[in-house]
């Protein structure tokens, strides 16, 4: 009987209705848990620490992000692509070139860490000289990741990941309640991440069907890379230009702001997930046609959920952040921000998916980042660390437009070939 009324509902909505349910309900869990552990470690920390330890704590990981291109991220997207099309091996292949730039990272973390101590900056040197040794398997060994992405296995996803994100929870909230200090809290975080990482890549690793590598894979995970370098930048310069050119204290609310946006953030995720794999498959200008025809739900899907959240958000923020009130307006501007890149990312991800309009998605991919960067300078001399969010907000939404333009263009191809 249920299975019959989603079937009906798919062809009303002409969805793939089986293959939403499941995947959204398991990626929807995988969510739930990102976000639990989320709002768990950032309400006891903001309650634990000091404005300025806590904003330390969020500007070293800002740095640790920031860092994050040179382990070559693009090789994730290069294993999904080969992997939703059945070459197992780029996950081994992949994870080898991303653990080599994350013990380049290792390096210019030490070389951070001895100009913080030079600084007079003695627990940032201190937490930076921890965690240096243990950032790649935390940040470069996640591929189990992409590997079930590919897969689309996405019950196996929800449970393993939600074992590592709820590992990095207990971890941090502990050394956090053993009144630990920024080094050992930010250690406990990374290294728990580490090793949640290493031990689902150990397990997933004998279940490798084949060693193929896909069709150009590494010219593919060059050209990802390069795009998600910029992006990377892009994403985290934010907080590394608010945390060195404002005090501790701004860059904490700075930071419980971006915090409280993720939520929304992970939606664009999990609509990748979902969309990607099944799209792979496929070419020609129907692709873009459905891709069109699902965008109006999710925008209706986003405009309910914007509601929900400025009604709720003051309040949430009046009781569980009583000394961060002040960050209301500012988390509201991060939401609207968070649900403009979900469109984007749903966008993105129809271009990434045709292998003929990569060079678009090139394009596209990392004139937005570029255009992102590029204003945020100006942008922050003008209106503060307020200027951080106009400049990505603005360049969403235009990116929004010139990505949609062109999927209608795709759409009409065929149609007017015919005509």
């Amino acid at each position: 009987m249920k299975n019959g009324l989603i079937n009906s509902l798919g062809r009303i909505f002409r969805l793939d209705a089986q293959y939403i349910v499941s995947g959204a309900a398991w990626l929807g869990v995988d969510q739930a848990v990102n976000v639990l552990t989320s709002i768990i470690t950032t309400v006891v920390l903001t309650n634990l620490l000091s404005k300025e330890t806590y904003g330390s704590y969020v500007y070293l990981l800002g740095i640790c992000m920031f860092l994050l291109p040179i382990t070559l991220t693009g090789m994730s997207n290069a294993i999904i692509h080969s992997v939703a099309r059945g070459c197992d091996g780029a996950f081994v292949r992949g994870m080898r070139a991303r653990m080599i730039g994350g013990f380049i990272v290792t390096l210019i973390l030490a070389a951070i860490s001895l100009a913080f101590h030079a600084a007079g900056r003695g627990d940032s040197a201190w937490a930076l000289a921890l965690i240096c040794v243990i950032y790649p398997f935390a940040f470069a060994a996640d591929d189990y990741k992409s590997y079930l992405h590919g897969r689309q296995e996405f019950r196996r996803y929800a449970v393993v990941n939600g074992l590592v994100n709820s590992g990095v929870c207990a971890a941090t909230v502990f050394a956090a309640l053993a009144h630990g200090s920024l080094g050992a809290i930010l250690a406990a975080n990374v290294g728990a991440r580490g090793a949640g990482n290493l031990l689902a890549w150990a397990r997933l690793r004998p279940l490798l069907r084949n060693k193929d590598l896909g069709d150009n894979f590494d010219r593919l995970g060059r050209r990802f890379s390069v795009v998600a370098a910029v992006n990377g930048i892009s994403y985290t310069i934010d907080q590394v230009l608010v945390g060195t050119l404002f005090t501790m204290e701004i860059m904490a609310s700075y930071g419980l702001a971006s915090r409280l946006s993720e939520p929304f953030r992970f939606l664009g995720i999990a609509v990748n997930r979902l969309a990607w794999p099944k799209a792979a498959r496929m070419e020609g200008s129907e692709v873009a046609r459905k891709f069109l025809s699902k965008l109006i739900w999710l925008l209706v899907l986003l405009a309910g959920m914007l509601v929900m959240a400025f009604a709720v958000m003051p309040f949430f923020i009046r009781f569980v952040f009583p000394s961060y009130q002040d960050v209301a307006p500012l988390a509201m501007l991060m939401i609207v921000s968070a649900m403009s890149a979900v469109i984007v990312a749903y966008l993105e991800t129809y271009f990434i998916s045709q292998d003929k309009l990569h060079r678009f998605y090139y394009f596209a991919s990392t004139a937005r980042p570029v255009a992102t960067i590029a204003l945020m300078f100006p942008f922050i001399h003008w209106w503060g660390f307020w200027g951080a969010v106009y400049a990505r907000l603005g360049v969403r939404l235009l990116s929004g437009i010139v990505l949609t333009l062109r999927m209608v263009a795709e759409s009409r191809k065929e149609i007017d070939v015919q005509l």
